[in-house]
């Protein structure tokens, strides 16, 4: 996994299952693949996205 911030930007920290939930939530966007990886944690990001809409 990779996360990637813009220039000059505050690194998040996601050492913890509550800061990388919270990076997520806080992100303008995510980029996943479309391999089995990215199936996966697609099915994994979609109940922590469901409850911010």
């Amino acid at each position: 996994m990779g996360v990637a911030v813009p220039i000059g930007s505050v690194r998040p920290d996601v050492s913890t299952v509550e800061g990388l939930k919270q990076a997520l939530l806080n992100a303008r966007s995510i980029a996943y693949s479309d391999s089995a990886s990215g199936e996966y944690l697609s099915k994994v990001l979609s109940p922590v996205t469901a409850s911010t809409h």
